[in-house]
């Protein structure tokens, strides 16, 4: 699942990001059901990704993004449990969301994304350039052929030199009859024509690995067929990425806040990794400690 999240106007960038990394992620991150999640923090930055000429790369001021919840879980009854708690998210959407948009969403790479079993405190930091896109079909592009396409260009990202982290979704088409359900003063609606059909990320090794694969032969052809599959093609930047939960557990951004997390982390501050010490800000989601905390006893020994 991917939810798209435009920030409201009366927070800045700034104070936007850290809520939702501080305030708003820590209680996502508790919610019972969740196996993956993930903040993807992102700006517009057209320039980079190759666009066919006749393929749109301005979104209209109510479809910009200021960055997709990636989240996963495990089954289907896993889903249903997370949806039994996710009213006390819901409640606090309209305090950093104007605009929220869920779509279901299924990988066209095999098994679990590059990246995602990474040490969850350390993923991401040494990457130099992480781009993300949002498509859409042509209007008269048939669902197959689009899916074909996408599967061909998420093959050629995958087996590209010099990217560390490739993730395709192709995104299932949205219910809006089922939006009163959602959060209240947040806009959910999306009707056909702006509803987005996949998410392309990449992330590189450095600017020259992006130029380079840019130009290979492979990515070369997959820019002279957009044209026939894409009439939208968003392009972001990604500015921060931090796992707040990784195989079912919550990290200790999850738990204590991205800020906090990264702070006790330059202070090289153990005794914030003791299993009682992170207890005492678990409360009832005890069962989804982080995986890599300490006894007193295994530090001291």
């Amino acid at each position: 699942m991917q939810v798209l999240l435009s920030r409201r106007e009366n927070l800045d960038p700034a104070d936007f990001r850290r809520f939702w990394q501080d305030v708003h992620g820590p209680l996502a991150a508790r919610l019972p059901g969740l196996d993956y999640y993930r903040q993807i923090h992102v700006e517009p930055d057209p320039g980079w990704w190759p666009v066919a000429s006749t393929v749109n790369v301005e979104p209209a001021e109510s479809d910009l993004i200021d960055g997709i919840a990636d989240m996963s879980f495990a089954s289907a009854e896993q889903m249903m449990a997370y949806g039994k708690w996710a009213h006390y998210t819901r409640e606090d959407e309209q305090n950093l969301f104007r605009r929220s948009v869920r779509y279901l969403a299924d990988p066209l790479l095999p098994g679990r994304c590059a990246g995602e079993d990474d040490e969850p405190e350390k993923v991401s930091a040494a990457e130099s350039l992480r781009l993300l896109v949002l498509v859409r079909r042509q209007t008269a592009a048939s669902r197959e052929g689009f899916d074909s396409f996408i599967a061909r260009l998420a093959a050629c990202l995958a087996g590209g030199e010099g990217i560390r982290r490739t993730k395709v979704l192709r995104f299932r088409e949205r219910d809006n009859t089922r939006n009163h359900e959602l959060s209240q003063n947040v806009d959910h609606d999306t009707p056909s024509h702006r509803q987005y059909d996949a998410s392309i990320e990449a992330a590189f090794d450095d600017a020259f690995a992006a130029r380079r694969f840019f130009s290979t032969a492979g990515f070369s052809a997959c820019i002279a067929e957009q044209a026939s599959w894409f009439k939208d093609l968003h392009a972001y930047r990604i500015i921060d990425a931090p796992i707040m939960v990784a195989g079912a557990r919550m990290t200790l951004s999850g738990l204590r806040g991205v800020s906090t997390a990264r702070l006790v982390a330059r202070a090289g501050a153990v005794n914030h990794l003791y299993v009682d010490v992170a207890r005492m800000f678990c409360g009832p989601s005890s069962d989804r400690l982080p995986a890599f905390l300490y006894s007193r006893e295994e530090l001291a020994g």
